[in-house]
C-alpha cells in the first residue's frame, strides 16, 4: 500500500461530537463542506460523558434532538447520504452509550430480557474448630459449602467435605470433627446494573437493537456509505468469575464433570487440582463469552464488509479484561487502542498489531490523538503516527 496514494476508505477517521448546540442540517452542511477533500475518509459521530455518575458509569450528554428519536434519526440518514456525496462514510461510536444504566439499547435488552443481567460468584470463609456444631448464616443464593481440613493455615488436600446438606432455614449446622476447619461457602451475587455476555441472546440482541437499526434505516448502505463501527471502551457492568443459569451445564457438557462441589478451588487453594479447575472454569467462561456475544457481533460486520474496531479499556495491559482480553478482542475485524495526548505505548500498540496478524483481520485500529491540546502542530501529530507505525501499526 502507498502512503501516498492510499486506497479508497484509508485516511483519518474523524470524531465527529453531536453534543453542544442545537444540531441542524445548515450547520452539519457548513462543516461536512469544510472536511471535504482533506484526507478524511470517515465521520464517526461520538458522544460525550456528563459528571452525572450512575450506579454504573457516568451518563451520556444530551442531544438536541435525542439520540435516537424519530428526528435524530432522520438527521443521521440525511448526513450519511451528505456524506457520501462527499466521498466520506459515516458510523457512531458506542462510547458511553453501550454502558447499562445510561437509558438506551442496553437497558432496552435488558428491560427485554431480565434474565441477561450479570452475575458473579464470591466467596465467605468461615474457619472454626471441632469437635463442636459450626454454624453460621448462609446466603440464599448459596451454590456450594466445603469443609476443609486445615494444616496449619493450608488446607489439606482431598479432604474437602461436602456440608451444604446442613443447611436449614438458611442457617449452617455442621458438626465440626475434632481439629481445624476452613468451611469455604461460594455464592451467588446478582450485577443489576450489568450484561452478562455469556448469555446466548447477548451477541444476537445487540446487534437487533443497535447495529441492525443503522442497517434498517439505510438500506444497502452496509459496507458503503455506512461501512464500520467503532467499540470503545466496553463495560458489561460485571467482572470475575461470571455465572448464569446455563453454565453449570455447560460446564458439565464441554469438561466432563461437575463444577459445582470443586467451586471453592476458584478462591482457595484446595490442592493439586487447583489450577485445573481455575483453567477450565476461565476456559468455559471466555468460550462463551466468544460464542454467544463477541463473535456474532465479529460476524455480523465481517458478512457485510464492515470494519468493527475498538479501544478496550485494559488495551493489552489488563489481561484478564472479559476473563481473557486476547482471545475476546480477537473478534474484530480491526484490534485497536488508543493513544492519549501524542503518545505511543508499545505494548498496546503490539497487542493489538498481534491480533490483527494472527487472525488475519484486515486492519488494526488506533485511536489518536485526544488530549494532545489546542497547540498540537501537523508536525507533532506526523512525529507520533510514525512512531506508532514503527510500534505495529501498520497492519
Amino acid at each position: 500500500m502507498s502512503y501516498q496514494n492510499p486506497p479508497a476508505g484509508y485516511g483519518e477517521m474523524a470524531f465527529y461530537w453531536w453534543v453542544g448546540d442545537p444540531l441542524t442540517k445548515e450547520r452539519i452542511l457548513w462543516e461536512l463542506d469544510q472536511l471535504t477533500g482533506k484526507g478524511i475518509s470517515s465521520l464517526q459521530v461520538n458522544y460525550g460523558h456528563t459528571d452525572i455518575v450512575t450506579k454504573s458509569a457516568y451518563l451520556t450528554i444530551p442531544s438536541d434532538p435525542p439520540l435516537f428519536s424519530a428526528d435524530w434519526w432522520n438527521l443521521y440518514d440525511w448526513f450519511l447520504k451528505q456524506a457520501k456525496q462527499r466521498g466520506m462514510a459515516v458510523s457512531l461510536s458506542d462510547y458511553t452509550i453501550c454502558w447499562a444504566g445510561n437509558g438506551t439499547y442496553t437497558d432496552e435488552m435488558l428491560h427485554e430480557y431480565p434474565e441477561m443481567h450479570g452475575a458473579v460468584l464470591k466467596d465467605r470463609v468461615h474457619d472454626c474448630s471441632g469437635p463442636q456444631i459450626c454454624t453460621f448464616e448462609a446466603a440464599s443464593t448459596t451454590l456450594a459449602v466445603v469443609a476443609y481440613k486445615l494444616r496449619g493455615s493450608s488446607v489439606v488436600p482431598g479432604s474437602g467435605i461436602d456440608v451444604r446438606p446442613y443447611i436449614s432455614g438458611g442457617q449452617l449446622r455442621w458438626p465440626a470433627r475434632q481439629g481445624n476447619w476452613r468451611v469455604v461457602e461460594v455464592f451467588v451475587a446478582p450485577e443489576p446494573i450489568s450484561l452478562d455476555p455469556m448469555n446466548p441472546l447477548s451477541g444476537k440482541q445487540l446487534i437487533a437493537k443497535f447495529y441492525q437499526r443503522f442497517e434498517d434505516h439505510n438500506a444497502g448502505e452496509s459496507g458503503r456509505g455506512l461501512n464500520f463501527f467503532f467499540s470503545d471502551e466496553l463495560q458489561f457492568g460485571v467482572r470475575g468469575w461470571l455465572w448464569n443459569q446455563y453454565f453449570a451445564d455447560e460446564f458439565r457438557r464441554r469438561k466432563g464433570y461437575d463444577i459445582v462441589p470443586e467451586l471453592p478451588a476458584l478462591f482457595e487453594d484446595t490442592g493439586p487440582r487447583t489450577p485445573k479447575v481455575r483453567l477450565d472454569y476461565s476456559d468455559v467462561m471466555v468460550s462463551l463469552e466468544e460464542e454467544n456475544y463477541f463473535r456474532p457481533v465479529y460476524e455480523w460486520h465481517r458478512s457485510r464488509g464492515m470494519l468493527y474496531g475498538c479501544d478496550r479499556g485494559g488495551r493489552g495491559e489488563d489481561l484478564t479484561e472479559f476473563g481473557d482480553y486476547f482471545r475476546a478482542c480477537r473478534w474484530m475485524t480491526a484490534p485497536g487502542n488508543d493513544q492519549p495526548g501524542l503518545a505511543s505505548n508499545l505494548i498496546k500498540n503490539k497487542v493489538a498489531s498481534s491480533m490483527a496478524h494472527l487472525y488475519q483481520r484486515q486492519r488494526c485500529w488506533l485511536e489518536g490523538y485526544y488530549g494532545s491540546g489546542w497547540g498540537t502542530t501537523s508536525a507533532q501529530l506526523v512525529d507520533a503516527t510514525w512512531r506508532n507505525f514503527v510500534q505495529g501499526k501498520t497492519c
